[in-house]
C-alpha cells in the first residue's frame, strides 16, 4: 500500500467515527511488518488528527521481523502484538517456512525472547495466535505450551482452520478430535464447579466465555418486537472497515476480498449503500422462513459465514442455518445442564 492510499485510508475511517469514544487502528497482511515505515508514518499522522479521546493500535505478525527499532516503537505506541506460533518447533516448522524452505520456529522464539528481556512489562500485550492444523499433533502442542516458561505471561489464542473455499476437505485425525473432547470435558467440568480453572487447557478458555455470554443472554429476557431481524450481521463500515491496498473496502477482515459482493466502496468513491444494505439484510434471504423459525433469537449468521460463488442464496443461507440451528441446540441443552450444577455468569 502506497502512503497517498494509506493517509487516504486514515482520514476515511477518522471522519466515520468522529462520535466513537476511541480509534483502533489494526495493520494486516501478508506480513505487515515488511511495511514498518509505512506503520510508523500510520501512526504519526493518526495521533497528529485525533485529539481527546484514545487511540489503541494492534498488529498480527508472524514474528520473523522483528528487530530492535521494531520492539522499541511497538512499545513505545503500546502496540497489541498477535504473533503466529503454532506449537513446538516440530509442529511449527511443518508450515510456517521461510521461501528458502527452513523452518521460521528458532527466529520466531528468539524475537519474543528478545521483547521479553528488553520490554518485560510489554509482554502483557503480547498474544501467541496458533493455527491448529491436520498435520500437527494436538497434544504436543497443548504440553509444549503448558510446560514452557517463556509463555507464562501470554495470551495463548487457538484458532482452527477455516473450511469455506477450500479446494480440498480439511481432514483432522481420530486423535485430534479426542483431545478436544476430553480438553472440552474438563472445561465443562470447571464451569460447572466441579473441576479447578488450572487444570483448564487455553485451547478452551475461549469456550467458557461463551458459555458465560450465553447464560447472560438467556437471563435478560424480554419481548421481540413487531420488527426483528436475526442477529450476526455488523453495520459494515461504522463498526469496523478494512482496507484493501488498491483502496478498495470491506466490512472486515475476515470476508474473502475476492468476492465482488463484499467489497462496500472504494476509497475515492466512498461507501457504496446499496452493498451495504445487502450485507446486512441477508435476513430477507430467506425472510418468510425466518419469521416462523424458532431459532431467529438466536441465530447468528452474516454473509461471511455463507459459501457461495457471487452472491448468497437462500440454499446456501439454508445450509448455513442447519449448522447453527444444531449448535444452538446443543448449547442450550449445554446450558440447562449446567445450570442444574449451579452454573452462574463469571470468566
Amino acid at each position: 500500500m502506497s502512503w497517498e492510499t494509506a493517509k487516504m485510508a486514515i482520514d476515511f475511517f477518522l471522519e466515520r467515527s468522529r462520535a466513537m469514544p476511541e480509534v483502533i487502528v489494526g495493520f494486516y497482511g501478508g506480513e505487515p511488518m515488511l511495511e514498518f515505515e509505512l506503520i510508523k508514518r500510520c501512526v504519526e499522522y493518526t495521533e497528529s488528527q485525533v485529539e481527546g479521546k484514545t487511540i489503541r493500535f494492534n498488529v498480527t505478525s508472524n514474528g520473523t521481523i522483528l528487530t530492535e527499532e521494531i520492539m522499541d516503537f511497538l512499545a513505545e505506541k503500546n502496540f497489541l502484538l498477535s504473533i503466529s506460533l503454532d506449537g513446538s518447533k516440530e509442529e511449527h516448522d511443518v508450515t510456517r517456512k521461510f521461501a528458502n524452505g527452513d523452518g521460521s520456529f528458532d527466529t520466531v522464539i528468539n524475537n519474543i525472547k528478545s521483547i521479553q528481556k528488553r520490554y518485560p512489562d510489554y509482554v502483557k500485550n503480547i498474544a501467541i495466535m496458533t493455527t491448529i492444523n491436520p498435520h500437527m499433533d494436538l497434544g504436543c502442542v497443548l504440553e509444549y505450551f503448558s510446560t514452557s516458561d517463556i509463555f507464562g505471561d501470554k495470551n495463548i489464542l487457538f484458532n482452527e482452520m477455516t473450511e469455506m473455499d477450500l479446494k480440498y476437505k480439511i481432514d483432522y485425525s481420530e486423535k485430534y478430535y479426542l483431545i478436544r473432547s476430553f480438553e472440552y470435558m474438563k472445561m465443562v467440568f470447571s464451569a460447572a464447579g466441579k473441576l479447578e480453572n488450572q487444570y483448564v487447557s487455553a485451547l478452551t478458555l475461549r469456550s467458557r466465555d461463551m458459555i458465560a455470554d450465553r447464560l447472560a443472554s438467556v437471563q435478560r429476557r424480554g419481548d421481540m418486537g413487531s420488527v426483528f431481524h436475526h442477529s450476526g450481521p455488523c453495520l459494515p463500515g461504522v463498526l469496523r472497515l478494512f482496507v484493501r491496498v488498491d483502496g478498495a473496502l470491506f466490512p472486515c477482515e475476515r470476508v474473502n476480498e475476492e468476492l465482488d459482493f463484499f467489497r462496500i466502496g472504494t476509497l475515492d468513491r466512498g461507501l457504496d449503500i446499496d452493498k451495504i444494505r445487502n450485507l446486512l439484510n441477508i435476513g430477507r434471504i430467506t425472510e418468510s422462513e425466518c419469521k416462523s423459525c424458532w431459532h431467529i433469537r438466536h441465530c447468528s449468521i452474516c454473509s461471511g459465514q455463507i459459501e457461495f460463488d457471487v452472491e448468497p442464496s437462500k440454499a446456501e443461507k439454508f445450509a448455513e442455518c442447519a449448522k447453527i440451528s444444531l449448535q444452538t441446540m446443543f448449547n442450550l441443552y449445554e446450558l440447562a445442564v449446567l445450570s442444574e450444577f449451579g452454573l452462574k455468569e463469571e470468566r
